[in-house]
């Protein structure tokens, strides 16, 4: 998968398959073809000639469209695929050529013809920028392609063995593998300047790099594979992200990757286990999902994915065994499964999306989730990584803060809104309000807690009985597991001081005569950590204490999660995470029976700092209504 956030190209989501081929008329122009479907293409295997492009649409599907268009096969090894002015690009590697079709009738256009009889050229990625169509080959090249005259006009030398290739700041970056040779890769990015079509820079980064994807503030982010490991049978696989004003890496993180997407915000990545999806916000290069699949749906290999640019969605394509055909499974932004193909192709890499406006309502779909109308306060206490999530800038007041901690609320994969430390808090609204269900969950809170990694935040609710939109009436205290088993301190109370220099430590103190420091992690949070748009020079904060399981265990630290009823405490994909009104107490804890509740409030329910990992601190993705 090669994810391109220049190829605005719109989906409809598509039916279960069906084996009736299908056959397009012609005279049902490329509109009303780009009104209906979805183009999946299948990689085949190396040297077996058995590349495919597969179609769906609401009514009908065919698993091998070019064949019954053309009569012909698609040829051997196709690496990518690009819609770009009606027609579809396909980059058929070993077979040594561009491969041009007709998007409305999948007749072939032209095969454009890459190398000679004596040197093949490969091409291997495909790019499009103002009526030019840039592809890549592994025999070390970039070629522009005229779209008018559909010919090769010019190819200039790069690096060797270019594995992607993107387009960012009007400059055209690719990635020089040197995959051929596994012991002494290439390491570097070419910068392409667009106008003058000439490499002028070499960005020097970990050997081996890769799939490319750019987010909305045309960071480039690139995957390198680094030098395999023939003992450990692994790649040492690194992250960066290059700052396209400068063409420089601003930043490398040592995370397990082989291959990325991007929806602008948010960067999809997998790595050598091939079958988990996780999450990262673009803008703070912070993995805040750890398990985008929420749903327990099972991928087997993942080959590539994709993103509806139009609603979020998250087409996974599973290679299977990588002989056997694969299948291809849509989700929400949420991370459900939404429909899924079996038996599409052997290999399946890309999705080609058309038009997303009239989903099929013969699909299964999960129920749409609502996540909150508004938020009615935000107030974090001092954390690491306070103003960074959501992003402070300088001028911003408490409307703006809460407006953008909204925006990522309404969309699970935008990022964390963090509460900081103990006693920092959201309060949200719901309309309308969120109906209390006999014996069933009622609404759940994403976060990012995963294997060793909890941190658990109270959750409390309200009903608008005076029905004035205001959360003034009365609040009520759900009681997970730890307030049954008396594990929890009520009424426990922290201040904390604003630092003489926003970039000092924060003292506190509380009210059972403790006080202490809450030191900093600069080297991965330099940013101020007291909230800078409160003015006052101390937050006071008040609520339940829950005692933490934090340890150290070979060699790492592991916070471990409380059973059930907690914000931030069992992974998103666990049943745990979900929270049932009847759950709710009063102050006495004693239990109370609401009918419904149109505002949630979680609060940072631990407080603890240790010097190497810093505060424990309550994040959230978004609340959902069930």
């Amino acid at each position: 998968m090669k994810n391109r956030l220049f190829l605005y190209i719109i989906l409809l989501a598509v039916t279960a398959c069906s084996d009736d081929p299908l056959f397009l008329d012609n005279s049902n122009n490329n509109a009303a073809l780009q009104d209906q479907g979805i183009y999946v293409l299948c990689e085949g295997l190396f040297n077996q000639n058995n590349s495919t492009l597969a179609y769906f649409d609401k009514n009908s599907t065919e698993k091998n469209i070019y064949y019954s268009a053309n009569n012909r096969k698609l040829g051997d090894t196709a690496n990518d695929i690009l819609y770009y002015d009606n027609k579809i690009y396909i980059a058929v590697s070993v077979s040594d050529y561009v491969e041009v079709i007709d998007a409305g009738s999948c007749k072939s256009i032209k095969m454009i013809p890459f190398g000679s009889e004596t040197h093949s050229a490969q091409p291997r990625s495909i790019a499009a920028y103002q009526d030019k169509i840039y592809v890549c080959c592994y025999d070390g090249t970039v070629c522009r392609i005229d779209t008018a005259a559909l010919s090769i006009e010019k190819s200039i030398k790069v690096g060797r063995n270019p594995d992607d290739i993107a387009i960012a700041n009007q400059k055209i970056y690719v990635s020089n593998s040197g995959g051929l040779d596994f012991q002494n890769p290439d390491n570097t990015i070419s910068v392409i300047d667009i106008n003058s079509f000439t490499e002028i820079k070499k960005i020097q980064v970990h050997p081996n790099p890769g799939c490319m994807a750019t987010d909305s503030d045309e960071r480039l982010f690139v995957v390198s594979r680094g030098i395999y490991n023939q003992q450990t049978n692994s790649y040492d696989t690194r992250l960066h992200i290059i700052d396209t004003d400068k063409d420089a890496v601003s930043n490398t993180l040592n995370v397990d990757v082989t291959n990325i997407a991007s929806d602008g915000s948010n960067i999809y990545l997998y790595g050598e286990s091939k079958n988990k999806v996780t999450v990262m916000e673009s803008a703070t290069c912070q993995i805040y999902n750890n398990s985008f699949i929420m749903d327990g749906t099972q991928i087997e290999r993942i080959y590539g994915i994709d993103i509806n640019p139009r609603n979020g969605d998250v087409y996974i394509c599973d290679a299977i065994d990588y002989v056997t055909p694969g299948s291809i499974f849509c989700f929400d932004k949420f991370g459900y499964l939404k429909f899924s193909f079996s038996n599409v192709g052997i290999n399946p890499n890309e999705v080609v999306f058309a038009n997303a406006d009239n989903l099929n309502s013969s699909i299964q779909q999960q129920p749409l989730f609502r996540t909150p109308t508004a938020v009615l306060a935000y107030r974090p206490a001092p954390g690491q990584f306070v103003n960074e999530m959501p992003l402070y800038k300088e001028g911003d007041n408490d409307s703006i803060m809460r407006a953008k901690c909204l925006e990522k609320l309404s969309n699970t994969n935008s990022g964390y809104v963090s509460l900081g430390g103990f006693g920092g808090s959201i309060t949200v609204a719901f309309v309308p309000g969120i109906e209390n269900k006999a014996d069933d969950y009622d609404f759940q809170i994403l976060g990012n807690a995963f294997t060793g990694s909890a941190e658990p935040g109270i959750i409390r609710v309200s009903a608008d009985t005076n029905n004035n939109g205001i959360a003034d009436d009365e609040w009520f205290e759900i009681a997970g597991s730890e307030h049954l088993a008396g594990n929890i301190t009520p009424n426990y109370t922290v201040t904390y001081l604003r630092p003489e220099t926003p970039t000092s430590p924060i003292e506190w103190s509380d009210n059972n005569g403790a006080n202490g420091i809450m030191d900093r992690l600069d080297s991965f949070h330099p940013q101020p950590y007291y909230p800078q748009w409160i003015e006052e020079n101390s937050i006071t904060v008040s609520g339940t204490l829950i005692h933490h399981n934090l340890e150290y265990v070979s060699g790492q630290w592991k916070s471990y999660p409380k059973d059930w009823g907690y914000a931030d405490n069992q992974s998103n994909n666990n049943e745990k995470s979900k929270i049932k009104i009847e759950w709710a107490t009063d102050l006495d804890g004693n239990p109370v029976v609401l009918e419904k509740i149109d505002f949630i409030e979680i609060i940072t329910a631990v407080h603890l700092q240790e010097d190497l990992i810093g505060e424990l601190s309550t994040e959230i993705s978004s609340i959902i209504a069930l």
